[in-house]
């Protein structure tokens, strides 16, 4: 490769060098995290080598097309630093990776122009298999599979009852988990289709169809998987041993359904329509691309240290006191509680059992310091742990007599016990029953110097009464604003309660 023709090649690599020089220095902890993704077994420890792949097809694909900075989208540099700046605000991990998926096309496309940066879009979209935001997928991919082999058992005129994601048949119950999406066969398929289109330097509307069809043939293969572990749980009980080695019967399944798609995308390559890389002079002044880079650079720098909210490097987190009684029920410190709220290690834990003639009500305060990169406000949180209990029904809720009182409602069984649990997110003195409400919030408090937020939840059994009206009682409404308050230091009446 010529001179002239390495460098679109060299400018991608000094854009390269720049946002990883820009995130060591302000978010050197985010990239901590990427490298733990990447090198767990079992998570994203195929992130490096997606990495060295999408370097690799970048660099062939690339080619000498002719390099013409775009100022027009230097404003974009100031949206996506808001978004790296709010990510962290927040405690937003997807939404600091999303951005990362996007800063390189973006100052690529700045520096060296739409057409250079079209021939290394579907290199760079390999690497973003190995992001840690595909979760996000898990609830759609999720309730899809529970549509569609519901269907089939019905079909099949099974006697199965379903209730949200478990199967419940006359063996026992088989639960339709988070891992049980179909997510990594998802993935997987989609990494295999790109990889072939950025080789082959396919046309983007062939490489849509060659994703289309691919990821069309792993929803599938995850469908029939678990409808054979139905099928098996139905006829030989879910104590059979290939309930317990489903992932290899997916993998197998996997291998089976995708061999069409094999085939199929060897046809795209055999109509003789690749992409290569246009030969253009590039015989041009430098001062361009070093201004156009320079822009972003302190765009880059500027932005951030004006949109950063105050550090809470010498913030004390509170440590609430409980309420010796509540709502008629004593405080025991001598009994553990009965249940706990599934969320990652708070910064202080507070926690209690009430109890009075045979009632009980269990009470934790999860307290987080924010910009910690320990996200309280987050899907994959959940209020009952899923390997012991069954969500039953999970919503937000808001008080006519307190409209400013928001919180959320849970139920959810184990065996023959159910549990409610009453919840909120609390940001000083503000209620939270969501989690845009909650993150909201979060940035507000942040820019008035208050670093810190809550989980508050109030559980107790639930009989067949509780079970038909879930409905805070007057009683149970009283002890949510006695709590609130309580948790508060600068707080003293209930009049002080934000909307």
């Amino acid at each position: 490769m010529t001179r002239i023709a390495r460098q679109p090649v060299l400018w991608l690599a000094a854009i390269f060098a720049l946002l990883l020089c820009y995130l060591g220095t302000f978010y050197p902890s985010r990239l901590v995290q990427l490298h733990t993704h990447w090198t767990t077994a079992g998570d994203l420890d195929m992130g490096y080598i997606l990495l060295a792949l999408s370097a690799y097809f970048s660099y062939k694909n690339l080619g000498s097309n002719k390099v013409q900075p775009n100022y027009l989208l230097l404003p974009a540099v100031i949206l996506l630093t808001a978004g790296f700046v709010l990510s962290q605000a927040l405690d937003i991990k997807t939404l600091f990776f999303l951005c990362l998926a996007l800063s390189l096309p973006l100052f690529s496309a700045i520096v060296l122009g739409f057409a250079s940066t079209r021939n290394i879009i579907i290199a760079w979209s390999v690497v973003l298999m190995a992001m840690p935001f595909w979760y996000l997928a898990i609830p759609f991919l999720q309730t899809l599979t529970v549509k569609v082999v519901s269907y089939l058992a019905s079909l099949l005129s099974l006697t199965v009852l379903v209730e949200g994601n478990y199967f419940t048949v006359t063996t026992g119950v088989v639960h339709v988990a988070g891992g049980c999406s179909g997510l990594k066969y998802f993935m997987t398929a989609l990494s295999l289709a790109l990889i072939s289109s950025a080789f082959n330097r396919r046309r983007f509307r062939h490489a849509l169809i060659s994703l289309a069809i691919a990821a069309t043939l792993a929803m599938i293969g995850n469908w029939i998987r678990v409808f054979i572990l139905l099928l098996i749980a139905y006829y030989e009980g879910v104590s059979h041993p290939l309930m317990e080695d489903h992932d290899t019967l997916g993998w197998i399944v996997f291998g089976a359904v995708m061999l069409p798609w094999f085939f199929i995308d060897r046809h795209f390559d055999a109509e003789g329509e690749q992409e290569s890389p246009v030969k253009q002079d590039t015989s041009q002044p430098l001062k361009q691309q070093i201004l156009s880079l320079t822009a972003c650079t302190v765009l880059l720098i500027i932005s951030q240290l004006a949109l950063s909210p105050p550090e809470n490097r010498e913030y004390q987190v509170s440590q609430p006191k409980l309420p010796k009684t509540l709502n008629g029920l004593t405080l025991d410190t001598t009994r553990a509680t009965n249940w706990k709220p599934h969320f990652p290690q708070p910064t202080n834990l507070t926690r209690g059992l009430y109890g009075a003639f045979g009632d009980q009500l269990d009470l934790y305060i999860l307290t987080y310091l924010n910009n910690s990169n320990v996200e309280m406000a987050n899907s994959q949180n959940t209020i009952f742990d899923k390997n012991r209990w069954q969500l039953i029904n999970d919503y937000a809720w808001t008080s006519d007599l307190h409209p400013n009182v928001r919180i959320r409602i849970a139920l959810a069984k184990a065996g023959r016990t159910h549990r409610v649990v009453y919840y909120w997110y609390k940001h000083g003195a503000q209620f939270a029953n969501s989690i845009g409400s909650s993150k909201i919030a979060q940035l507000k408090k942040s820019y008035l110097d208050i670093h810190e937020s809550q989980l508050v939840a109030l559980s107790k059994e639930c009989n067949l009464k509780c079970q038909s009206n879930l409905t805070p009682t007057q009683g149970m409404l009283d002890t949510i604003i006695q709590l609130h308050i309580q948790s508060n230091s600068d707080i003293s009446s209930s009049s002080d309660i934000e909307s």
